[in-house]
């Protein structure tokens, strides 16, 4: 049986959806589940939050949060940022 090494970067993409019942004491779980999404070694990540605020305050508070865990796998071709 083969196994994939997770040292290098598989050709899969995921799409992951969180929903998130916005409170702010609960954004850094939000934080490492995002975090966590962010380890696995594939060609394409998308992370979809879907949550239950409303206003582009907390909208912001959210988006800033997540922001700075999306970056590219080393070797990740085409990405964009």
């Amino acid at each position: 049986m083969h196994g994939l090494n997770v040292a290098t970067e598989s050709p899969f993409r995921i799409l992951a959806a969180v929903t998130f019942n916005f409170r702010e004491s609960r954004l850094k779980y939000l934080f490492q589940v995002i975090r966590a999404l962010c380890e696995y070694p594939v060609n394409a990540l998308d992370v979809v939050v879907v949550t239950n605020a409303d206003d582009q305050i907390t909208l912001k508070q959210i988006r800033d949060l997540c922001e700075p865990l999306i970056k590219p796998f080393p070797g990740r071709q085409g990405w964009t940022g």
